[in-house]
């Protein structure tokens, strides 16, 4: 989703299941023009082979979301032919151009 620019977005299900607790409430608006007010938890996910500590964002959608705050600085590539997404670890600060 090109305009989620938090960390991640997942279901009320899985925030039950793992044990996140909300500590705010925020206003949203997506790409469909509509506004919605969505639950936010802290969490902590291991990403490129360290720990970061994240917001979640709780929604309706059963589809995780992986937002672009987390994709500052990787590289992305979308394989058609093979059907495939690869995220390389992000760059190295002094050469990071997406600050």
């Amino acid at each position: 989703d090109t305009g989620f620019d938090v960390d991640v977005g997942l279901h009320f299900d899985f925030a039950d299941r793992l044990g996140l607790e909300i500590y705010d409430l925020a206003l949203f608006e997506y790409a469909n023009g509509q506004s919605s007010e969505e639950l936010l938890c802290h969490g902590r996910i291991k990403w490129h082979g360290q720990w970061l500590d994240i917001d979640i964002v709780l929604t309706e959608d059963k589809e995780p979301a992986l937002g672009t705050r987390m994709l500052k600085g990787c590289i992305m590539k979308m394989d058609f032919i093979h059907n495939t997404l690869t995220i390389d670890e992000p760059l190295p600060q002094e050469n990071n151009l997406a600050r």
